[in-house]
């Protein structure tokens, strides 16, 4: 498995993670309230067939049962970047946000004139970053 290649990926979708954090917590309240409206009609009696207010009492329970795993998946990866990118220096934190958080045009040679070095040297550190990223989240040292 090529754990540098999957840190680049956590990286790149940091920032769409934390926004689908926010957004499956939007959904699962939207669907409780719509869980309560549905709720005040009729009581379900045992022996009748199912009415479309019970199909969708039963899709929006299993809707917010599915957001709410996801919404713990999501959460646990960003807990692991963040404590992740934590252990790094400043220097390898602001790499790897120009490299892939918040990547724009001409992010390496920002990076060159902000640290004072060549080009080559701002991709030996953030190799370097992604080594310790990759050990940070997934305790691996052979990449």
């Amino acid at each position: 498995m090529n754990y540098k290649e999957i840190v680049i990926e956590d990286l790149r979708n940091y920032n769409y993670l934390k926004q689908g954090v926010e957004n499956a917590k939007a959904r699962i309240r939207a669907l409780e309230y719509a869980a309560e409206g549905l709720q005040a009609g009729e009581p379900v009696r045992a022996g009748r067939r199912r009415s479309a207010r019970d199909d969708r009492m039963v899709d929006n329970i299993a809707e917010r049962e599915r957001l709410k795993l996801n919404l713990r998946t999501a959460q646990t990866l960003l807990r692991m970047i963040d404590s992740a990118l934590s252990t790094l220096s400043e220097q390898e934190r602001e790499i790897l946000n120009e490299f892939y958080i918040n990547k724009r045009e001409g992010h390496a040679e920002r990076l060159c004139h902000r640290f004072c070095v060549e080009k080559s040297k701002v991709y030996t550190m953030k190799d370097e970053a992604l080594r310790k990223m990759a050990i940070g989240m997934y305790g691996v040292i052979e990449l």
